[in-house]
């Protein structure tokens, strides 16, 4: 079976991945976690997303022909959040997805201490570490996300002020020793203007292998014969109407070749996106338009395209309620690197709310 078709099936047909955000909860969510994380408090609770699905997909014929369509409910995020002084604050946040969770499960579980007079702020418990930023406009998690995103129930104490965040952050991972030994440190700056604002971030994390993605695709990650440090920036620009997203996440050294292979050596994966939204009215109704460039570079043993173009078109009829249509095209590795060179397409319709 051709690596790229086990991504259409094993991924999850990738249109509709494991780690699939709707659009409406995406600027949201990670705003609040920027604040959260950054040990500022937001002013308001975010009570949960939903979304709904339609696609159809299709392919070239070096993939035998597996062509789909299917509706499913693709987000279900109900989230509580609690400010219980003005140092202490806590949040939890549920998650269920059709086709990928059996149960609902704690997708985020947090306590954060933040002195108002300080700019120290600590943070314990389950969620995202600040490695990438992962901010698209489209309906699917940008593939730069599906090499580095990483949830741990971690430790991290950071400082911020004047719109400057530094942290560093520690966990017990799954490779290695059985011990909080997996490290990683986060520096950003953001900031918003009357007419523009700007976001840009560095990451880095001890072990690469410890992502979501990673962990289950390695080979005994257990038993790595060393750890493989990555390295995650952002960039994001909003002026106007307009938004300008780059983004780079990569393994700073290889793995062994019977960790994970690419070409018959080891495997350094990284994942990279460029993204260009404009926000318009039509008839007063807002309208966000959208194309992107996305890609990896060998990460064919992770299941993932070599590249990736989008197109977008999100609708706002109705307050809280998004209407999201999305075109990928997708191109896998070429046959000398152990792909096919062939093509995937598909479309998705995605209706969204927050509640």
């Amino acid at each position: 079976m051709p690596a790229y078709r086990h991504f259409v099936i094993a991924r999850g047909q990738h249109w509709r991945s494991h780690v699939v955000r709707s659009f409406v909860s995406k600027p949201i969510k990670r705003a609040l976690t920027r604040l959260w994380i950054g040990g500022r408090r937001p002013a308001a609770a975010h009570l949960g997303t939903a979304s709904t699905e339609a696609g159809r997909h299709w392919q070239d014929e070096a993939f035998q022909g597996n062509d789909f369509s299917d509706v499913t409910v693709a987000t279900i995020e109900p989230t509580v959040q609690a400010h219980f002084n003005d140092t202490v604050s806590a949040q939890v946040r549920l998650l269920f997805e059709e086709d990928t969770t059996e149960h609902i499960e704690v997708d985020r579980a947090t306590i954060t201490v933040a002195p108002p007079d300080s700019p120290f702020n600590l943070t314990a418990g389950r969620y995202y570490v600040p490695f990438g930023s992962y901010q698209t406009a489209f309906i699917d998690d940008t593939l730069a996300l599906e090499i580095g995103e990483t949830r741990e129930t971690t430790l991290r104490a950071g400082v911020g002020a004047n719109g400057f965040d530094l942290g560093v952050w520690a966990f017990n991972g799954d490779s290695g020793d059985d011990s909080v030994s997996e490290l990683g440190a986060n520096a950003g700056y953001h900031h918003d203007g009357a007419h523009w604002a700007v976001d840009i971030g560095l990451g880095v994390s001890s072990n690469l292998a410890d992502s979501d993605v990673l962990r289950v695709t390695v080979i005994d990650v257990d038993s790595l014969d060393n750890s493989v440090t990555g390295l995650a920036t952002h960039a994001r620009l909003e002026a106007e109407q307009w938004a300008f997203t780059g983004e780079y996440v990569s393994a700073l050294d290889a793995f062994e070749a019977n960790e994970l292979a690419f070409d018959g050596d080891g495997a350094q994966p990284a994942g990279w996106q460029l993204e260009i939204a404009r926000e318009l009215k039509v008839m007063d109704t807002p309208v966000t338009a959208a194309l992107g460039w996305q890609g990896t570079d060998e990460a064919l043993a992770v299941g993932l395209p070599a590249q990736r173009w989008l197109a977008g078109l999100t609708v706002t009829p109705w307050t809280a309620t998004d209407v999201s249509l999305q075109l990928p095209r997708d191109r896998d590795y070429d046959a000398s690197e152990g792909g096919t060179g062939e093509h995937a397409h598909s479309a998705t319709v995605q209706l969204a709310v927050s509640f």
